[in-house]
């Protein structure tokens, strides 16, 4: 028989991997000019909810100093790799914003409920 924890850790790391898979995807249909207006919308949206589902499912109270200092760290990282990108070319800019900003749009709003959840968790105490 199968505990909950492994399929909210298994459910956790799908929505991990589709996250960053639209990530991608994201990036490269932004730079073929492929999406256009609502449709990036609704697809950061998508990602910053994937995002809640991966911190909600998969983070527990042990992981959180770890999860927090990976997820700061990549969320710092990728601000930098944005204005890093202004000097690799017209056409790499694109896409590499575009990836940047749906890997922000995916780990902002995890790392803001991971640290709600901590901050609960501490001031419950």
């Amino acid at each position: 028989m199968v505990s909950y924890k492994s399929k909210g850790a298994s459910l956790g790391s799908y929505a991990f991997l589709a996250g960053f898979a639209l990530a991608i995807i994201i990036g490269a249909a932004t730079a073929l000019n492929m999406l256009f207006g609502d449709v990036m919308g609704i697809s950061l949206l998508v990602l910053a909810l994937l995002g809640l589902v991966v911190s909600a499912i998969n983070i527990s109270d042990k992981e959180v100093g770890g999860y927090m200092l990976a997820a700061i760290a990549l969320l710092l990282s990728a601000n930098s790799f944005n204005s890093l990108a202004a000097v690799m070319g017209p056409k790499t800019i694109v896409f590499v914003s575009a990836f940047m900003n749906a890997v922000i749009s995916f780990v902002g709003p995890a790392t803001l409920l991971t640290a709600l959840k901590a901050i609960y968790s501490i001031t419950r105490d």
